[in-house]
């Protein structure tokens, strides 16, 4: 017999145990090099990838919940360097692209530590790298050149694995300017797989006036590059644009050439053949803080985040600016999580959540788990579920509560992640089911991710939970 175990899946909120807060930032550190240390020393453990990542979310949970220590950027930088590592065994570019995040990120928000240097010449030793690896077939560099750029690499990491002092780090030569700037940066090759140009099938967004998202559909994955682009009057370019070169891909005969957003950061998106084998998207701003591009996988689509100057620029959710103000004293601090309770970090979000959304997970075609019973779906189940939860929340917390579905009807990760920002929830609730033959099985589980303390992190967010 098959039952069903209900899953609460919080997105944007933490749930803090006093244990958490236990450990210091250095002895998080510690435990993490001491992860390591075990992969390192098992052959076994290192064919896992989960291996690798557990190893990593220990490093990456540093700067997350200590981001004011001189061992944040430490961590940022030791995750990057596996990630380097998992990229090269895996073959997949997704790891290479965290690693490029993390690194760029490290830049912009450490910007005085030691571990900056060392991050802007391991980001331009990867990128030249990864701009060689992603030519057309006929274009790769040969074998022994991509011999020579891994060994260089791993003599990078191997001489900047040394302890550093927070002393300023001298100047380097000019490097890739950052993501905020400019920045062309290549998935990994999927022409291996598909030696075809594919279809660019789709351009969707949903926008507020504080945000925006723009979705790019193409039916297989492939490499892509972007940059942004500086003003220029003098070919009646008065406005910043930002652009996306999908590469081995055709235009769909259905794709509009011009999309009008007009909102209050974008004017519109333009896509057009560039090459005979490049799709080029421009996105014509009027006024932003930030944005953030990442992809996502079944079916392969590119996502453009768009945060405007009003807004927090995707760092914080709006009800930890609440929080923050709510947790002023005489001197006034930062809100950190190496100064709260647990019960304070509770009680403070509890009070600054005014705006639910709940998501039943599935819908339309896409039924989810199946039931013992004919004909009872996951995604009737939670749709149901949601409704009921929706009700109880308005009823003991008065807050605004609105789902994602309340019919039966199929929707992409992106559009209820989406909603979700343009609705400018404080808190998003994805409710799953999962089906099992062990009828002795029961109970619930709950998992919360981790509060998003910038936009590179909710991009995380978003892939992991693809």
């Amino acid at each position: 017999m098959k039952i069903f175990l209900i899953h609460f899946i919080f997105a944007a909120i933490f749930i803090f145990t006093t244990t958490a807060f236990a450990a210091t930032a250095k002895e998080k550190y510690m435990e993490a090099d001491a992860c390591y240390k075990k992969l390192r020393h098992s052959v076994s453990k290192q064919k896992k990838e989960i291996e690798w990542l557990n190893c990593i979310s220990r490093y990456e949970i540093i700067y997350r919940l200590h981001n004011n220590s001189s061992w944040a950027p430490a961590g940022m930088y030791k995750a990057a360097q596996l990630y380097i590592t998992l990229s090269k065994r895996s073959g997949r570019g997704s790891h290479q692209r965290q690693a490029a995040d993390l690194l760029a990120r490290l830049q912009n928000k450490y910007p005085k530590s030691s571990y900056a240097g060392r991050a802007k010449s391991l980001l331009k030793i990867i990128t030249v790298t990864k701009i060689y690896s992603a030519k057309k077939p006929h274009q790769i560099q040969s074998k022994k050149r991509l011999t020579r750029n891994d060994a260089l690499i791993k003599k990078f990491i191997r001489n900047q694995n040394s302890p550093v002092k927070n002393n300023t780090v001298k100047k380097n030569k000019p490097s890739p300017p950052t993501v905020k700037e400019q920045t062309a940066v290549k998935t990994d090759s999927s022409y291996k797989k598909h030696a075809f140009d594919t279809t660019v099938t789709e351009l969707r967004f949903w926008s507020n006036p504080e945000y925006t998202r723009i979705v790019i559909n193409a039916k297989h994955e492939r490499d892509y590059s972007h940059r942004l682009l500086k003003k220029d009057p003098g070919i009646n370019k008065p406005f910043q644009r930002l652009y996306i070169d999908i590469e081995q891909t055709k235009l769909g005969q259905g794709v509009a050439d011009h999309t009008p957003i007009n909102d209050d950061l974008l004017k519109q998106a333009r896509a057009g053949q560039h090459l005979p084998h490049s799709v080029r998207v421009v996105v014509d701003f009027k006024s932003f803080k930030n944005y953030k591009i990442f992809s996502l996988r079944d079916p392969f689509r590119i996502v453009i985040d768009v945060w405007g100057k009003g807004s927090n620029g995707g760092k914080d959710s709006s009800f930890t600016q609440k929080i923050a103000s709510s947790t002023k004293t005489e001197k006034t601090s930062r809100l950190t999580t190496d100064n709260l309770k647990s019960s304070d970090i509770a009680r403070q979000f509890a009070l600054g959540v005014s705006k639910i959304v709940i998501d039943p997970g599935h819908g339309g075609g896409d039924p989810g788990a199946p039931g013992y019973y004919k004909n009872v779906w996951e995604k009737d189940i939670v749709l149901k579920l949601a409704k009921k939860l929706a009700i109880e929340l308005r009823k003991r917390l008065n807050c605004t509560v609105l789902l994602t579905r309340t019919t039966d009807k199929r929707l992409t990760l992106e559009e209820r992640t989406a909603m979700a920002n343009t609705k400018r929830a404080d808190l998003f609730i994805s409710l799953h089911v999962n089906a099992a033959k062990n009828r002795k099985l029961k109970g619930i589980e709950t998992y919360i991710l981790n509060l998003a303390t910038d936009k590179q992190a909710i991009a995380v967010a978003a892939r992991e939970n693809a």
